[in-house]
């Protein structure tokens, strides 16, 4: 069905350019539904009008005075930004594509929800649809015309400064540490977090913030695919020991939410022999706030496959915990600075039989609070972690 409504989209591309090629090139956007209909799969046929009258609706109002919005097909949509500059169409574009999304799913998944495309027409005439990214937003924010800054231009040495590690440098150096998750009742290790940080380089550098300070996506989605990929010898080892203990991998929400990291993702959790799934388990974190539980719900079908469970990162005020527990995920952490910060999510997990797991344990103190909270597990410097040496990070299928 895909291809059929591709043809109609690249005819109907093909004649808007024709009728007046300077008044469109440049300036004609495909906004698509058809990421949304994936992903409410059967129950797309049901809802298919009324997502395709919202999404009209929405880009109709969205529109300046001189743009044009063209249905194409059952989830297409073909938009003509004519009004403004040509330079800003492309975000405007995005904006209205993330605004659709949010429309119709009633979650904003930010930049990584839009599917926006912009037709391109090359010189021997063959069609492309370009998928716009954060680079098209942050074009359109730049100056738009040189401007004079003296004291910029006084204090600029024109020197580089070496000491201060590119995000290359940053990510080649990743290393990964082990982070015991314990019981809090009794204090025994059941859990392994595989943790990714990168030891300093450069004398500005710190180890322990400069991934945590990374607000890139595409950056955190290639940390994402290395702890995987380095999770294997971890699995191994595990498996090995005959401990019983599960290994934790964080992922971020924002790899598994697009299609195109979560595909690579999943292919890379793939690669994860069938025996070993049973002990890993994923740590969902960076779970937007207002997230759908029928979000969660898919995002817990995606992982179920390729892990033993998952823990997932919610905020504090979040409800509505009986949809996770029919995903027989482990449990739940609690994104917030204290235990007691999350103490309401804590008790309603509990009451809802979902284990859960507090991070940053400074003390017995901390310990006995998170107790009295009905927290589950628990990590942090009361556990002390280590660095796994190179014998132990060795892979030999990488």
């Amino acid at each position: 069905m895909r291809l059929d409504e591709l043809e109609k989209l690249e005819a109907a591309s093909r004649h808007m350019l024709n009728l007046d090629p300077g008044r469109y090139e440049g300036r004609l956007f495909v906004l698509s539904l058809d990421a949304i209909r994936q992903r409410y799969g059967n129950t797309w046929r049901y809802i298919a009008e009324k997502a395709q009258r919202t999404a009209r609706n929405h880009i109709t109002q969205a529109l300046g005075p001189g743009d044009e919005c063209v249905p194409v097909g059952d989830v297409d949509f073909l938009v003509a930004i004519l009004s403004g500059s040509k330079r800003e169409a492309p975000a405007r574009a995005l904006r209205i594509d993330q605004g659709v999304s949010y429309a119709v799913t009633g979650e904003d998944l930010g930049i990584l929800g839009v599917s926006a495309k912009q037709v391109q027409v090359a010189e021997g005439g063959a069609m492309s649809f370009r998928p716009l990214t954060h680079a098209d937003l942050e074009r359109a924010e730049a100056p738009q015309s040189p401007t004079i800054d003296l004291e910029a231009e006084l204090l600029d040495d024109d020197e580089e400064d070496d000491s201060f590690p590119t995000i290359d440098a940053v990510l080649e150096a990743l290393v990964f540490r082990i982070e015991p998750i314990a019981r809090l009742v009794d204090q025994t290790i059941a859990f392994e977090r595989l943790a990714a940080f990168s030891p300093p380089l450069g004398d500005t550098s710190d180890e322990w913030t400069i991934i945590e300070n990374f607000p890139d996506p595409k950056v955190r989605a290639k940390i994402d695919l290395k702890c995987l990929k380095a999770s294997r010898a971890h699995l191994r080892r595990v498996a090995a020991e005959r401990s019983g203990r599960r290994l934790v991998v964080p992922v971020f929400f924002e790899t598994l939410a697009n299609n195109y990291t979560r595909g690579l993702f999943l292919k890379m959790a793939q690669k994860i022999p069938q025996p070993a799934r049973k002990s890993l388990v994923f740590h969902v974190g960076g779970v937007p706030a207002g997230v759908a539980q029928s979000r969660l719900a898919e995002l817990g079908a995606v992982i179920k496959p390729f892990s033993g469970g998952a823990f997932i990162g919610l905020p504090p005020d979040f409800t509505g915990l009986d949809a996770l527990r029919d995903l027989v995920l482990v449990g739940l952490t609690a994104d917030a600075p204290r235990p007691e910060d999350a103490g309401a999510l804590l008790s309603a997990a509990h009451g809802a039989g979902l284990p859960t797991w507090v991070a940053g344990l400074r003390d017995e103190e901390d310990r006995q609070r998170a107790l009295i909270l009905s927290a589950s597990y628990g990590s942090g410097p009361l556990y002390p972690s280590r660095v796994p040496s190179s014998a132990d990070d060795a892979d030999p299928e990488a």
